[in-house]
């Protein structure tokens, strides 16, 4: 009996039951094809790292091959390193190992591509390779050639390299016969390549650039800069081999690379590690996203669904059904939604991975593959979620009484308590104090904000819901009566009077807004920071891995495109900071400095052309001090001018000093004497983003240091080149755009005056020339960081589309709840038309609510997620401030408004055919 009457109320309640549905099928397909894309990513590794090795099923490699996918391939951590070159007859012996049927040694070397699409200069990582010397056989038998092998007796460098490595950053193959720069140590050799191997993934460290002779003696470079490192690939058949090749290795001769044995197994921990790594990021978000829907769209249906079923469960009260039977019959209504919602859900969801897969067979080969794990937990998810909604529908029900059959439905009386409103907007900012840098592991302020920050928040949400209401519609209620030709006082109070449905409606749609909102201000604040400062001269030309000489400099003052003749060399190096320098950095953030920047960056220019005079090269902000003040101290040789990251990272500023140590920190002869530190006085700190800049002109990670630096510190080129011992190299060189260049797009710009300097001091083999122009760095880095984002908040996006689906539900309930109010109205002289514009006016105003909300909270936790951010980084004296995007939340707002204007239509449409007649009679409900 009990199913019977839940399929009639359900049937009876069409667009009610649609809403619910809706919701679940919408978070249900969302939860099925995040787990599934990750059992099916899981399932078919061992394919792709197959494809991945070829036919080598275990490889020895000092630098342990692949098991930094992705990366480059990385030693081990800990205890001594091994050699890069393994003993004569090392493969012969390898050979004869029982169990391993070919063994093949190759000797490679790392080379960077100065590989630059549609002209620009690359932006982020470097395209590598693993470069061999070609016997015109390919390691790879199944791999297809395109073109030809080089020709091993050319005089001119040729070369065969692997698509694999423009793989990971999506970029095409260029033309066969294309020349291009390869940078090896100390050389830059131009290489024309006259084939590829079409493998779209290799293990990092195998070969991948097959050069012929003269290529190859070309690239290991004179002055042996150029590492070589050996590899053995090897294959294998029978379940002995592994061991017998380890047995081989732990000899005494070979002890060094019994550690070095890498197998399959091996690699493909690092493949899933590494490869699902961005979307295991997302996966909290999506699984969020789908909790919050599907509980958002459940208990607004559920409440909804009571308030306007309350008439029927008095009446069955009446009839002598029990409390139990009734609250029986609530909890069967929501189960069976919910499961509804899951078949649907998990059928769509099924269906969009398979498609999904099927658009990318190169990588899901098998399909997709969702196992058995799927279907179960997403069950379980969507019972426990029913479960949930169910509670406060449930507790409502045990107070039925069989009088409530007889009673007038009552409206709020719209009072507001000052006390609970106080306190509400008390509770909702204390989460804001986690912004600041606070001396906390990021794991300590993860804790607080998840134990107190957010739970704080959200009950400061609720308390001060009310009163935001009423504000809102204070504001948007004389608007909308003028924009719909209403009177103003069929709009006001209207929210409150009917605040039980509007709050829950309110909460529901800034879910999606909210989270969206949230994503896009974290996103910009911590892109803010990163974007090159427009002070920083036009461009930074460098000139690796060579330099060029005194006189290059002095004829490239002679090219057209250089303002005012005015070119600045750059004498960079990384030296370690001294040791009381790290204690003031222990002392300020409560956390020492991150591994790997411990150094700083000495920046060496000439202080009076940089930063004097009325027309300076570089016109930085200074926060302290002043330039006039700061120059003279830099060409004494005393002073220096820090950036305001590092001074809040250290608590140093004006007035007092730094130190680091000459030769790099790097570990002097044993009994010999180490150097005292270098000090010089701060005389400036300057506002500057210079981490993008610093790094896309290739200023760090040079000379054995890693590319890691706690900042720039700007000394007299004089003081650097004494540190450095160079007196007639200079590998960069600073300078702004002539009138015409500045005039063109800065690729444009670049691309000129590269050709112009190349035509000044002439072609070389020792290094070439790229401009990296301030402009278009920052636009790389506003483009990158608005896909991360965008590829994040797009989730949120469309998770409005189904939140708004239950404004159907608030306008029918409330139509038919309060038919009498509208009967009252219509007996009054309304017209359908002045009642369909009130109802429009209702959703705009629920919608006003949720936009105010969202703004609210989603500030609140964007920007707080920043603050959590900022900590767990390893860049140090990051700003504080906030960004809004007020571009992409606007386009989210205006996308949210005309939402709530689509999906209103049909229910305002059923609400006026319900309501036809011109003078309805005023019944009792």
């Amino acid at each position: 009996m009990i199913g019977k009457l839940v399929w009639k109320g359900m049937k009876a309640d069409r667009l009610r039951t649609f809403t619910a549905v809706i919701g679940v099928v919408a978070s249900t397909g969302l939860l099925v094809w995040s787990i599934g894309f990750l059992t099916t990513s899981m399932a078919q590794t061992r394919n792709r790292v197959e494809r991945m090795s070829g036919p080598y099923s275990h490889w020895v490699s000092p630098v342990k091959a692949g098991t930094s996918f992705g990366r480059g391939g990385g030693v081990s951590a800990g205890g001594p390193k091994p050699p890069l070159r393994f003993p004569e007859g090392f493969a012969q012996n390898m050979s004869a190992v029982d169990g391993v049927d070919e063994a093949r040694l190759y000797t490679t070397l790392a080379v960077t591509l100065d590989f630059r699409p549609e002209g620009r200069p690359l932006q982020g990582p470097p395209i590598r390779a693993a470069a061999v010397e070609s016997d015109g056989v390919s390691p790879f038998p199944d791999a297809e050639l395109i073109g030809r092998w080089p020709d091993p007796d050319a005089k001119n460098v040729e070369a065969v390299l692997s698509r694999s490595a423009f793989t990971p950053r999506g970029f095409d193959l260029p033309e066969l016969g294309t020349t291009m720069p390869v940078i090896s140590g100390g050389r830059a050799v131009n290489v024309t390549f006259v084939g590829y191997l079409d493998l779209r993934e290799v293990v990092s460290g195998f070969p991948t650039f097959f050069v012929n002779r003269a290529g190859w003696n070309q690239l290991r470079d004179e002055d042996g800069r150029g590492e070589l490192t050996d590899i053995l690939l090897c294959q294998t058949s029978g379940r002995m081999a592994e061991k017998n090749m380890q047995t081989l290795l732990e000899q005494h001769d070979y002890a060094p690379w019994k550690s070095c044995l890498v197998n399959r197994a091996l690699l493909e921990e690092a493949v899933v590690g590494d490869g699902l790594r961005n979307f295991r990021r997302s996966l909290p978000l999506m699984l969020t996203l789908s909790v919050l829907t599907a509980l958002c769209m459940l208990v607004n249906a559920l409440n909804m669904g009571w308030e306007r079923r309350l008439l029927i469960l008095s009446r069955l009260r009446c009839a002598g059904a029990t409390k139990g039977q009734v609250a029986c019959l609530v909890a069967g209504e929501g189960f069976l939604l919910a499961f509804i919602g899951w078949a649907l859900g998990f059928v769509g969801g099924r269906l969009a991975l398979e498609v999904f897969t099927r658009t990318s067979p190169e990588l899901f080969p098998e399909g997709a593959d969702t196992g058995w794990i799927t279907p179960v937990i997403s069950l379980g998810f969507v019972m426990l979620l029913s479960l949930l909604s169910l509670g406060w529908p449930i507790l409502r029900t045990f107070r039925v009484h069989p009088l409530d059959a007889f009673s007038v439905p009552r409206l709020d009386d719209g009072s507001l308590s000052v006390a609970r409103t106080l306190i509400g907007i008390a509770l909702l900012f204390p989460m804001l104090i986690l912004v600041l840098p606070l001396p906390l592991s990021s794991k300590m302020v993860y804790l607080l904000l998840v134990a107190v920050g957010i739970p704080l928040h959200l009950l400061g949400l609720w308390l001060s819901l009310p009163a935001l209401m009423v504000a809102v519609e204070t504001v948007l209620s004389p608007i909308l009566a003028v924009l719909f030709r209403l009177n103003g006082r069929l709009l006001k109070g209207r929210m409150m009077r009917h605040n039980s449905f509007h709050a829950g409606m309110t909460v529901t749609l800034a879910v999606g807004l909210g989270m969206y909102t949230a994503i896009h201000i974290w996103g910009a604040t911590l892109t803010a920071p990163f974007i090159p400062s427009a002070t920083f001269p036009d461009v930074i030309v460098d000139f690796l891995p060579g330099g060029i000489s005194n006189s290059d400099v002095e004829k490239i003052r002679t090219v057209d495109g250089v303002a005012d003749g005015k070119v600045l060399p750059i004498e960079v190096s990384q030296f370690k900071l001294g040791a009381d320098v790290l204690d003031a950095v222990r002392e300020t953030t409560g956390s020492d400095v991150a591994r790997g920047k411990d150094n700083l960056l000495l920046f060496g220019v000439d202080p009076e052309a940089a930063f004097g005079g009325e027309n300076p090269l570089a016109s930085f902000e200074f926060l302290k001090g002043s330039a006039a003040e700061a120059v003279p101290t830099m060409v004494s040789e005393e002073g220096c001018v820090i950036t305001a990251m590092f001074s809040r990272q250290s608590g140093l500023t004006v007035g007092d000093e730094i130190s680091f140590l000459p030769g790099g920190g790097r570990p002097f002869r044993r009994g010999g004497k180490a150097p005292e530190a270098v000090r010089l006085q701060i005389t400036g700190v300057v506002d500057l983003n210079w981490h993008l800049v610093t790094s896309r002109a290739h200023l760090r990670g040079r000379n054995g240091f890693r590319s890691g630096t706690s900042g720039p510190v700007f000394v007299s080129e004089k003081f650097a080149r004494k540190l450095t011992r160079n007196q007639d190299k200079s590998f960069y060189v600073w300078l702004n755009y002539g009138s015409e260049l500045a005039r063109m797009h800065p690729l444009e710009a670049g691309q000129v005056l590269e050709k112009e300097i190349r035509d000044v001091i002439g072609e070389s083999q020792t290094h070439t020339v790229r401009v990296h122009h301030r402009d278009e760095i920052a636009e790389g880095t506003i483009s990158h960081g608005a896909n991360i984002i965008g590829d994040m908040a797009r989730v949120p996006f469309y998770s409005m589309i189904i939140l708004s689906f239950g404004m159907v539900t608030l306008l029918t309930g409330a139509a038919e709840k309060f038919a009498r109010e509208i009967q009252v109205m219509r007996a009054v002289g309304m017209s359908r038309a002045q009642l369909g514009r009130l109802l429009i006016s209702e959703a705009l105003l629920t919608g006003g609510n949720g936009i105010a909300l969202s703004l609210l909270s989603g500030i609140c936790i964007g920007w707080t997620f920043t603050g959590l951010t900022r900590a767990s980084m390893s860049f140090g004296g990051l700003p504080i401030g906030l960004v809004m995007p007020w571009p992409q939340l606007f386009s989210g707002i205006g996308f949210f408004i005309l939402l709530c204007l689509c999906v209103s239509a049909s229910p305002v449409w059923w609400i006026l055919n319900r309501h036809s007649a011109e003078r309805p009679p005023v019944t009792m409900n």
